[in-house]
């Protein structure tokens, strides 16, 4: 399905490759659960900044 896909946003400087790379980055990233004993705010800090890592952008 990725494949299928790549290319329809045009992302300055991003090679094919490097795309499905960064989505399926994100993907596993958006996937994660929440470990037990870790509260909410947590988790979504830790997803956050996770994305910001695999975006390289800071939140």
């Amino acid at each position: 399905m990725i494949k299928e896909h790549l290319g329809q946003i045009k992302l300055e400087n991003l090679t094919l490759e490097k795309e499905k790379e960064l989505i399926k980055n994100l993907m596993k990233t958006l996937s994660a659960e929440k470990q037990e004993g870790e509260t909410v705010p947590d988790f979504e800090r830790r997803v956050k900044e996770e994305i910001g890592r695999v975006l390289e952008l800071e939140l």
